[in-house]
């Protein structure tokens, strides 16, 4: 099933990364394009949670987790071994500690990295060659989190209900978790902030940067894509124009 608003959103956190890369200084808010990545990432894996157990009473950890590691690690790899070779063509501050920086990246500890080495992702010093995978590392953090709760959500709704009651049961777990974790995180980060000159740590974090997953997690369990009670149709039929019209007005904004 198509989401019509999926790409538009994609392309919209595209463009308010790329801008904030390249005019930093007058787009100072360009960041947020990481989170709506983060966001949708949330929404989408959530969605296809409830979608899985709604279909088959049921949800595979192993198959989950073997379908986000075919879709991240072979391309990542592939990354890695092509810009190894290119590496002798620029300067060599980039490539200190180059055996760390592939193994963080393929490791997807990137982020945990960065804080240790004193990284900052505003160029404060020359950044690593692989940094741009710290936010692959959060992505995957999340994967191993929420899948593995899931799972555990979705055999204690089998043991307490059946049928459509432990599908209500399962959207009403992950939906209380998702707020719980989202509001946590944030949180955390909030006041994690507090008398920082540099912010890195906090925003490298996947404790303190996962709220925007479980935010678009809770949206998911809301709306859902193809599993669907009255309340979530009427959700989904104004979510579209709703969610295109609030990344618009972001964009513009920041």
């Amino acid at each position: 099933m198509r989401i019509k608003w999926f790409s538009l959103v994609r392309i919209t956190g595209l463009v308010l990364v790329l801008t904030y890369h390249f005019f930093q200084t007058q787009f100072t808010g360009g960041f947020i394009g990481v989170d709506i990545f983060f966001t949708f990432s949330g929404f989408l894996i959530t969605s296809l949670m409830v979608d899985e157990f709604a279909h088959s009473d049921n949800f595979k950890l192993m198959a989950f987790y073997g379908r986000r590691f075919y879709r991240i690690v072979p391309p990542l790899f592939i990354a890695v071994l092509l810009v190894l070779p290119l590496t002798y063509l620029i300067d060599h501050d980039f490539v200190t500690d180059i055996g760390k920086q592939i193994a963080a990246a393929l490791g997807f500890t990137t982020n945990y990295f960065e804080i240790a080495t004193g990284g900052s992702y505003e160029n404060k010093f020359i950044p690593h060659l692989f940094v741009h995978t710290w936010s692959l590392a959060v992505e995957m953090h999340f994967y191993i989190l929420w899948g593995l709760i899931a799972w555990l959500v979705a055999k204690i709704s089998r043991r307490l209900a059946s049928g459509r009651r432990a599908l209500t049961r399962f959207r009403w777990g992950l939906g209380l978790l998702t707020t719980a974790f989202a509001t946590e995180s944030f949180i955390m980060m909030y006041f994690g902030a507090v008398g920082l000159k540099d912010f890195s740590p906090v925003y490298f974090s996947s404790l303190t940067h996962c709220f925007p997953f479980f935010v678009g997690g809770l949206i998911g369990v809301l709306s859902g894509i193809k599993s669907q009670g009255p309340v979530y149709r009427w959700t989904t039929a104004h979510c579209n124009s709703i969610i295109a019209g609030a990344v618009m007005l972001i964009s513009f904004f920041c």
